[in-house]
């Protein structure tokens, strides 16, 4: 290339002026204001859960604060960063999240977030020395939906991301100045890593072998720099011990994970993570390789690009020898997005350099058409055999419910597989996991809307075993009188509840199917204002493009979305005239021309939590 927008070894201190210092500051303070806001705005309990396993994160967390340790009691499953860090957050805090952990859980992963986009942009600063270069790759970052999504979870994976932005830009420092300090600041932030998801094992085996190839070919594979190599692999060393003390196998986490991806079936195991990291950001994905081709001759952008390469390549070998298949992949692939982040700076360079200024918006629209249209043609998603990504709030209604209502010391719990997690989460050392049978203390199933029962059900779930009778939960506001319009036509009551389900009586419903709930409204007395609160459950962005959600009074339209937009509350409102007889509210779901048979679509759940009614 003629013009290189890379410093040299020899001037890497000295970087290029660039104008704009003011308005560069104020376009920082301006996206972390928004994205701190986003966060705020977007936390929902019951949305902020992609599954059960936030729950059982957080309760790690708690376990850590009333009793701090190195390795997790149980089963060594989880590697312990994050019982680490939300731990000790925990202990800082005191009582004050006591009754809302997950939230300390949101504060803490934004918090993440913003520093792994905040080391990124030093690591694009380090590789083309362009401020607005920097603040492009951590912008990029920070906003991608996954980014988003995590933020507000309670999921350890926003922790794992800055440890491996830390160890991405203590490489790409290292690899230009050589110094002692920039490669143990590497080493210990791969050896982090490594206690922040099984994938950073990888990331460390990477490091660990492009740093000491770089050091033995400039010749200084000797002495202190020996120590930095063995570093990253104390934790691991550790944990294999551990699981060899505790469960004969120093690999049982690898059995877990492998079980698991036999018990759901997941899918082939060769398209498994490829797919899942095209889908998990594409934006990044693309525009770091076109960064990697165009600026191809520089070394610090081959050894940023080899360090990526070679983690994915050692996860994914890895994963076809083990079978290891961890659920809604594209949460942890995202971490190979944070590695290739800070490449997109160069598309910044690029762009000032050599395209026209009336270019640069055609050409960020056509880049983000082809991200949109890249998901879109991939259609993979989560598999659907896969229980919904967020647990349902009547799911966490029904386990609260239990917790209240059964006064022994112990609770015998029956309940399909895969939940038990969320209702040792919520309900503590009380709840022993049995088999399917029916002298359990407490069973718990999803029933078909036409199988719910007055009394015992709370939203989709059927409660048995605690003396429903005696003690039922309270339904929500004004979710009586509420009746279910199956697809094939059939009209049956809904039994009154704290939230009112909807879902298809087909998991594979035809192109055009209808599912409705509905009740009437009297406006003979006064003019009335309302609104009803629903949620669909399988949505983060992804899942698009199958389902809708409708809401109608008086066969007027007043909320339309797709199932499979973002995941949290909604409240549509509309207004009624006095006099204008009985009207009907309807909440639909209608199948679309795109929707795939033998996926389950069907499965998809939409929950009313409340219809305010006010004259």
């Amino acid at each position: 290339m003629a013009s290189s927008p890379l410093p040299s070894r020899t001037d890497a201190s000295r970087p290029r002026p660039e104008t704009g210092r003011h308005l560069f500051w104020l376009a920082v303070a301006t996206v972390v204001a928004i994205r701190i806001g986003w966060s705020v705005a977007s936390w929902d309990p019951g949305f902020s859960a992609l599954f059960a396993d936030d729950f059982d994160r957080v309760r790690l967390a708690l376990l850590w604060e009333q009793d701090p340790y190195f390795l997790p009691p149980g089963p060594l499953l989880w590697v312990p960063l994050q019982s680490w860090v939300l731990g000790l957050t925990f202990l800082a805090s005191g009582s004050l999240f006591s009754s809302n952990p997950m939230a300390l859980a949101a504060i803490v992963n934004t918090g993440a977030v913003m520093g792994t986009g905040a080391l990124a942009g030093w690591s694009a600063w380090l590789l083309f020395r362009s401020r607005w270069a920097a603040l492009a790759a951590a912008s990029v970052l920070v906003f991608s939906p996954w980014a988003l999504v995590l933020s507000v979870s309670g999921l350890s994976e926003p922790l794992y991301f800055v440890t491996v932005a830390a160890t991405v830009a203590a490489f790409v420092s290292w690899t230009a100045s050589g110094t002692t300090v920039s490669l143990y600041a590497g080493s210990v932030a791969a050896l982090l890593a490594t206690t922040g998801r099984y994938e950073g094992w990888w990331l460390a085996a990477a490091w660990c072998l492009l740093t000491a190839l770089t050091l033995w070919r400039r010749g200084k594979l000797t002495g202190w720099r020996l120590p930095a190599l063995a570093l990253p692999g104390i934790f691991p060393s550790i944990w294999l011990i551990a699981g060899q003390v505790r469960h004969d196998d120093p690999l049982y986490f690898s059995s877990i994970v492998s079980g698991t991806a036999d018990r759901v079936a997941l899918g082939p195991v060769a398209t498994y993570y490829p797919s899942a990291l095209a889908q998990a950001a594409p934006a990044i994905l693309i525009l770091s390789l076109v960064a990697v081709w165009m600026f191809r001759s520089h070394s610090l952008i081959r050894a940023l690009a080899g360090l990526a390469g070679l983690h994915f390549a050692l996860f994914y070998a890895g994963s076809l020898v083990t079978n290891g298949r961890g659920l809604v992949p594209e949460r942890f692939m995202f971490a190979f997005a944070v590695a290739l982040a800070p490449l997109i700076g160069g598309i910044v360079v690029l762009v000032r350099q050599r395209v026209p200024a009336s270019a640069i918006r055609a050409g960020t629209f056509a880049t983000l058409a082809l991200a949109v249209g890249i998901v879109f043609v991939i259609r993979v998603g989560n598999n659907p055999q896969v229980e919904e990504w967020s647990p349902p709030e009547d799911l966490i209604g029904a386990a609260r419910w239990i917790g209240d209502s059964y006064s022994g010391d112990s609770i015998a719990l029956s309940t399909p597989p895969g939940q038990i997690q969320l209702f040792t989460s919520l309900l503590g050392d009380r709840v022993v996991a049995v088999p399917e049978r029916s002298d359990s203390d407490v069973h718990t199933e999803r029933a078909a809307i036409q199988d719910l029962t007055a009394g015992s059900s709370v939203g989709s779930w059927e409660v048995t075993g605690i003396g429903t009778e005696a003690s039922p939960p309270p339904p929500c506001e004004n979710c009586d009188d509420w009746y279910f319009t199956t697809e094939a036509g059939e009209t049956i009551p809904l039994p009154a509840s704290p939230f009112l389900p909807l879902r298809f009586g087909d998991n594979n419903p035809p192109a055009g199917a209808k599912a409705t709930i509905w009740r009437t409204i009297d406006t003979s007395g006064s003019d009335v204002s309302g609104r009803v609160e629903l949620r669909a459950i399988n949505g983060h962005g992804v899942l698009t493009g199958r389902i809708r959600v409708q809401v109608a009074v008086d066969g007027a339209v007043i909320f339309d979305d797709d199932a499979g937009s973002e995941n949290r509350w909604y409240a549509p409102s509309f207004d009624l005239p006095q006099g204008s007889g009985d009207s009907t509210i309807e909440v639909s779901l209608i199948a679309q021309p795109g929707i795939e048979q033998g996926w389950g679509w069907g499965r998809t759940l939409v929950l009313v939590r409340a219809l305010t009614l006010e004259e």
